[in-house]
């Protein structure tokens, strides 16, 4: 088959009033444990530090201590049942400053509930690349609906065979668990890829997502092919001028281009651009020399010719791949 081979807390943005930079807590409560589906848990933690603090008691809650404090609502701050992890940040950090809990207890607090996938969460929030609740029942509903429509098309019987071991539980699973992963593929929804599984690579444990449109995604077209392509075309001054290029998108979208190769198993599997073309990944040797590769089908034949990385033409984008 070639080359296919913790959910955080959800922000409802809400305001409160407050005039302190958002701060180290609010990069660690973005890495909070998967299990905490809500403010609940987290106010419930920041609960007992505090309930620690005001007894001269720096050590966690114990089984043997009853608790003061039931939970966020008989905690000595307020927050709104809805707030933000930017919100309850700053009304951790006014505490702070105000002398009524130290920061040290609050971090390590807060340290000790970060998951596994911490630094991968990192990287997503900080550049907003995370969906909120709404848009992750959306995607998986989507996503999930049209895995289930091609496990039972009997015109996908090549796809089927690919993936006859791939349950979708599992494959949500992995999303819920790398919701970078997740911003990714709601991207190639998005911009109508229409992208389902076509594999599983056991080597590395991922689950292989390509876009299964039957032309290439409508919103990925009219595009250059790479940077150096797109910096050419806008100095010839073009009556049409580029909507940018493919491979700074698919940088930013967290996806690979297909390269001639994947393009060629894709076209096994159906009847792909048959009106439109897709720019493909090129070798070094033809990117340098300032080309790339294009990809359709013509006449039932498949395609792969080389190409002006300059060049645009809105009949013609990409088609993306995701590890997950």
């Amino acid at each position: 088959m070639g080359k296919r081979g913790s959910e955080c807390l959800e922000p409802v943005f809400v305001t409160v009033p407050t005039t302190q930079p958002v701060n180290k807590f609010s990069i660690m409560l973005k890495y909070v444990d998967i299990f905490y589906k809500n403010t609940m848990g987290i106010m419930r933690k920041i609960a007992d530090i505090l309930e620690a603090e005001s007894d001269g008691d720096n050590s966690p809650p114990s089984a043997g201590r009853k608790r003061k404090s039931q939970g966020y609502r008989d905690a000595p701050f307020t927050v709104p049942i809805d707030a933000t992890r930017e919100d309850l940040a700053r009304v951790l950090e006014d505490l702070v400053k105000n002398g009524k809990v130290q920061r040290e207890s609050v971090e390590d607090s807060l340290e000790g509930i970060v998951d596994s996938t911490r630094e991968k969460i990192k990287v997503a929030a900080e550049v907003g690349k995370l969906l909120n609740e709404t848009e992750k029942e959306k995607l998986l509903k989507t996503v999930k609906a049209r895995f289930e429509e091609h496990s039972r098309n009997p015109e996908w019987k090549k796809l089927q065979e690919w993936r006859k071991d791939v349950e979708w539980a599992k494959v949500q699973a992995k999303l819920e668990a790398n919701p970078e992963k997740m911003w990714s593929l709601n991207e190639m929804e998005r911009t109508g890829g229409e992208p389902d599984v076509v594999g599983y690579d056991k080597k590395t444990g991922e689950y292989i997502f390509w876009d299964l449109s039957k032309e290439s995604p409508s919103g990925r077209r009219d595009l250059c092919y790479d940077a150096e392509g797109e910096a050419k075309h806008r100095e010839e001054n073009r009556e049409y001028i580029a909507k940018g290029n493919a491979v700074e998108m698919a940088r930013n979208m967290g996806i690979d281009i297909l390269d001639k190769e994947e393009y060629r198993e894709l076209q096994v599997m159906g009847k792909f651009d048959e009106k439109e073309s897709n720019w493909l990944k090129p070798p070094s040797k033809i990117s340098k020399a300032g080309f790339a590769l294009c990809g359709r089908r013509v006449h039932g034949n498949v395609r792969v010719f080389q190409h002006d990385a300059h060049d645009r033409d809105d009949r013609r984008g990409f088609r993306g791949s995701l590890k997950v």
